[in-house]
């Protein structure tokens, strides 16, 4: 993958989780703050699959990339046969979310700090609290927005994927059946 391409936008549904093999990725919030660089033997993607939520962020590649894609039918899967290991993964992808808010409320609330020309480290401290707060405020009431709207795209996205194999297996017995009568 390119460097500036983009994995995925936020607000899409989340349909996979990545893994890095090669490169460097960012994210990006809706109002172009890179906050976040990962890279080789890091993964992302999960955190919005787990809270069944849309993207919360952009994932941009910062240099050529090399991923490998776990797709939703994989991590359902898990979730069925390999309960304990979901439950592991689950958690870890909330205490990550709680770390990317942390970072995210640092860097923004930098940023006020420098163009305020503040220096008090109680005043960027208040400004890094109130800023961590934002975007939990908004994360839980967008989550309590989305659940519904959620669940009902997520139950469609795999009643369609489920339409389109039964089609596949509709043409190839239709197909076979065909065969069969010509013979």
């Amino acid at each position: 993958m390119p460097s500036g391409e983009f994995i995925y936008i936020e607000d899409e549904l989340p349909k996979s989780m990545h893994f890095i093999l090669k490169g460097k990725y960012h994210y990006l919030t809706s109002d172009r703050i890179k906050f976040k660089v990962i890279g080789v033997g890091n993964y992302f993607g999960d955190i919005e699959i787990f809270k069944r939520i849309k993207r919360e962020y952009s994932m941009r590649a910062s240099e050529n990339m090399m991923i490998w894609t776990m797709c939703d039918e994989l991590i359902k899967f898990i979730e069925t046969d390999f309960k304990v290991i979901y439950e592991e993964m689950a958690q870890s992808a909330i205490i990550r979310s709680q770390k990317l808010l942390v970072e995210l409320a640092e860097i923004r609330a930098i940023s006020k700090a420098l163009e305020k020309n503040e220096t008090n480290l109680k005043e960027i401290r208040k400004l890094i609290s109130d800023e961590y707060l934002k975007p939990v405020t908004e994360s839980e009431n967008k989550k309590k927005q989305q659940d519904d709207s959620n669940r009902i795209e997520f139950k469609l996205e795999y009643c369609k994927k489920i339409l389109l194999k039964n089609n596949k297996l509709l043409h190839q017995i239709e197909q076979r059946l065909g065969e069969v009568v010509k013979k």
